[in-house]
């Protein structure tokens, strides 16, 4: 059915109702189901966008009283659009932006307030500069920027504490030197923008953690709290294997065997670390941290030969797996 509506319908009930209708509804829920799906497939809860479970309904009906109605986006498209897939492009912007604003934590927020007080220190005035620049140079500055983010260091995430740092003091202090050096013209749209593609790929996997382990069983995975069981308990999830699912479900999966303290590791691995920077970050000495990378690593290898998958798939398994802990990224290219 929702194939056959076409704009001129949309625009009609529109016109009809002064407002968007039942069909509009009906538009945003099919979208709204489309993002919940990709959502359930990273392993994210509800509770991080404020809902107490995943529902369509609710979350379309968000979408058409906070941006449609709230913010008379639903005019705008109204005004603007001459074809559905135009406007389906819109409204499916709205449900982004919808959850956006609801993410908790706000880690872009977070950051932002804790770099913008160093671009000043290091000389940045966000005055006299484009909130936009329409000329494309926006685009570049921001690849660019972006890759400078996830190259730097990451804190290890405090858990329970939501907004929890994810750069030291002095490790943002040296970025933002960097983009005042190199990009003096940056406003602060282009490097917000820029932190909003980064975390991107950095925050799912901070954001289940910060909730806590309610969610973290997932088809037979075991939690934090079973730990102490084997690594056979551990792999009870590859006897369910499906080879067809998303690559990002084995991903999580395999993020979710190694548990908080073995994805840590992985990441700075991926990132480059010494044994005695991870030792520092773990709070253990270097000989602890050897012997827990070591073991990390050894899991790592015993999942990815339990899945009983080729070279070709188990490397593309762990460049999800680096994308979604922001990690294994050098100079803008996936370390493989």
């Amino acid at each position: 059915m929702t194939s056959k509506v076409t704009w001129r319908d949309l625009r009609d009930e529109f016109e009809k109702n002064d407002g968007p209708g039942q069909l509009w509804r009906a538009e945003v829920k099919r979208l709204c189901q489309y993002r919940i799906r990709q959502k359930k497939n990273l392993g994210l809860p509800a509770e991080i966008f404020g809902f107490v479970d995943w529902d369509a309904d609710d979350l379309a009906q968000t979408v058409i009283a906070e941006r449609l109605l709230g913010r008379a986006q639903a005019r705008y498209i109204f005004d603007s659009v001459a074809e559905i897939e135009h406007a389906r492009k819109l409204l499916s912007n709205e449900v982004s932006f919808t959850l956006e604003d609801r993410r908790v934590p706000n880690q872009v927020d977070n950051v932002w307030s804790n770099l913008e007080p160093r671009l000043r220190q290091a000389g940045w005035s966000p005055e006299g500069k484009k909130s936009r620049n329409d000329s494309g140079d926006d685009a570049s500055m921001i690849k660019e920027i972006v890759r400078k983010i996830l190259n730097l260091k990451r804190l290890r995430n405090r858990g329970q504490q939501r907004l929890s740092p994810l750069f030291a003091g002095e490790t943002l202090l040296g970025f933002a030197e960097q983009i005042v050096e190199v990009h003096p013209e940056a406003s602060a749209y282009v490097i917000q923008t820029a932190l909003r593609t980064a975390l991107a790929k950095i925050s799912p996997r901070m954001s289940m953690e910060a909730v806590g382990s309610s969610q973290e069983d997932f088809d037979g995975v075991v939690g934090t709290g079973e730990r102490n069981r084997g690594k056979a308990a551990k792999l009870r999830w590859v006897e369910n294997f499906d080879s067809s699912e998303d690559l990002s479900a084995h991903a999580l999966r395999v993020l979710q065997v190694l548990e908080q303290e073995g994805s840590e590791i992985v990441f700075q691995v991926a990132s480059g670390a010494t044994q005695s920077e991870i030792a520092a970050v773990l709070g253990v000495s270097r000989t602890t941290a050897v012997k827990r990378i070591e073991r990390t690593l050894e899991l790592l290898a015993e999942t990815l030969k339990s899945l009983e998958l080729g070279e070709e798939e188990n490397l593309k398994i762990m460049q999800e797996v680096f994308v979604m802990l922001g990690a294994g990224i050098s100079d803008g290219v996936m370390v493989k």
